[in-house]
């Protein structure tokens, strides 16, 4: 009976924490118009590539003693 008491009440507080504080942010950011993720292509890169030239991954010394 207490877990299905619990369901309930998680179905129901749920739905609720996300209209009062998920969508209201969600409405004020697009109002700003801010964009975390860019989501726009670049037609000016040639490759959204990111190279690394520090160290080569899967280097023995990598390994050794993790712990």
């Amino acid at each position: 009976m207490i877990n299905q008491i619990r369901k309930r009440i998680i179905s129901f507080i749920i739905p609720i924490l996300y209209l009062i504080i998920i969508c209201p942010i969600s409405v004020l950011l697009r109002l700003i118009n801010k964009n975390f993720i860019p989501i726009k292509f670049d037609k000016t890169k040639n490759s959204y590539w990111v190279v690394k030239l520090d160290k080569k991954s899967g280097e023995s010394e990598d390994f050794y003693k993790q712990y």
